[in-house]
C-alpha cells in the first residue's frame, strides 16, 4: 500500500512502513551486539593468552633456589606462629601471682606444665606463711579468683620458726597466660 494524500495535503503514513522500519533496526542492534560479544571474546581469550606468556615468564625467571628458600622460610614462620599461639607467658602468671598473694605469704618453689588433654594449666608451689589464718585467707583468695578453676594446699607442717609450711597446686585457665594474649600488654610497657 502506498501513501496517498489525504485530507489538509498530508500524506498517510502505512502501519506496515512502521513496524519494518522498527524490526530493521531491532535486527540491526542486534547484529551489533552480536558482532561486539564476539569481538570482546576474541578480545579476551587474546588477553588471557597474554597473561598466560606472562605467568610462565615470570616463573621461569623466579629461580628454584629462591623458590625453595621462600617456601622454607614460609614453613618455619607458620611454626613459629603455632608456637607462639600456644606460649604460655611466665611473667604474665608472675605478674598475676603478685596480684593475690597475700603479703605475708612466701613462695619458695615454682613448677607449672601445662594439660594439652584438658587444656588446664597445672601450677605447683611451696611455701610458707605465719599461721594457719594466713593460709585459710590466701586460700579463699585463690578460690575467689575467676581464672582459678582449682586450689589444693597440702603437706602442711610447722617448720622450727612456728611458721606453716605448705604445697600448693593451682589449676587455672591458660588463656589468660598467653603470651598472644598478653602481646600488646606487653609492648605498651616497654618506655621507647
Amino acid at each position: 500500500m502506498t501513501s496517498q494524500p489525504g485530507r489538509g495535503g498530508r500524506l498517510n503514513s502505512s502501519p506496515v512502513g512502521f513496524f519494518a522500519l522498527v524490526v530493521l533496526l531491532i535486527v540491526a542492534v542486534a547484529i551489533l551486539g552480536s558482532a561486539g560479544v564476539f569481538f570482546y571474546g576474541e578480545y579476551l581469550v587474546g588477553a588471557r593468552g597474554e597473561l598466560d606468556q606472562r605467568l610462565a615468564a615470570a616463573r621461569v625467571a623466579i629461580e628454584p633456589d629462591t623458590l625453595s628458600e621462600l617456601m622454607r622460610v614460609g614453613r618455619r614462620l607458620s611454626v613459629a606462629q603455632e608456637l607462639l599461639s600456644k606460649h604460655i607467658s611466665v611473667s604474665s602468671f608472675f605478674e598475676f601471682l603478685q596480684l593475690v598473694t597475700v603479703r605475708s605469704v612466701q613462695f619458695t618453689n615454682f613448677r607449672y606444665s601445662v594439660d594439652p588433654r584438658r587444656g588446664l594449666l597445672n601450677v605447683d608451689m611451696d611455701g610458707n606463711a605465719p599461721d594457719y589464718a594466713t593460709l585459710v585467707f590466701q586460700s579463699d583468695t585463690f578460690s575467689q579468683h575467676s581464672d582459678v578453676s582449682g586450689v589444693t594446699f597440702f603437706d602442711l607442717d610447722l617448720d622450727t620458726k612456728g611458721d606453716v609450711t605448705f604445697s600448693l597446686k593451682l589449676t587455672l585457665d591458660p588463656a589468660k597466660f598467653l603470651f598472644k594474649n598478653n602481646l600488646q600488654a606487653i609492648s605498651f610497657g616497654f618506655p621507647y
